[in-house]
């Protein structure tokens, strides 16, 4: 049976997020915590830890790492704000066990339970935004590499222009001191 929350009653994932600020506080700032997690604004991680707001599905990978806590265990935290915990538990099923596999088809016996189904269905769903998140945030690390190693290559094809030219210089005048001997 889903627990109903008050105003007053902060949930599971507002009082684990408000903990590992608390315990990372030493050595990292609540507004270090929340840019390393790519939130905009340390007030949403505030909004976030007091319960006032939801965390985005897509931003649990960002923020476990800048919790320093498992990725797993704060995902479960977070759908536990959108969906009651039969649905929670169907989709830990699915991530522990891989691609969720969900059957439907137009022969549905008459025993078949639609919810059921439509809960497979969500899984699902949830799941495919999940990895969309992962693949985006890859994406955009693979990015910024790309343009750090590119632009240290640049860099680097200007120092070895700029060694050679020198290099030819000092061959040059090494050439010009043995000619005067």
């Amino acid at each position: 049976m889903p627990t109903h929350r008050t105003a007053t009653t902060p949930s599971d994932l507002a009082m684990f997020v408000a903990k590992r600020i608390d315990e990372l506080r030493h050595r990292k700032s609540q507004r270090a915590i929340a840019h390393i997690a790519g939130l905009r604004h340390a007030n949403m991680l505030s909004a976030i830890k007091t319960g006032d707001a939801k965390l985005p599905l897509e931003r649990v990978g960002d923020l476990a790492r800048s919790l320093e806590c498992d990725p797993h265990e704060l995902m479960k935290l977070a759908l536990q704000q959108f969906h009651d915990a039969g649905v929670v538990h169907l989709i830990e099923e699915a991530m522990r066990g891989g691609t969720p596999r969900v059957s439907v088809s137009s022969h549905a016996t008459p025993t078949a339970d639609p919810k059921s189904e439509l809960e497979k269905i969500l899984v699902w769903a949830i799941a495919l935004r999940v990895e969309a998140g992962r693949i985006r945030h890859d994406l955009t690390i693979a990015r910024r590499l790309s343009t750090t190693v590119q632009s240290r290559v640049e860099n680097s094809e200007k120092s070895l222009k700029l060694v050679a030219h020198e290099l030819d210089e000092l061959l040059k005048q090494a050439r010009r001191a043995l000619g005067e001997r």
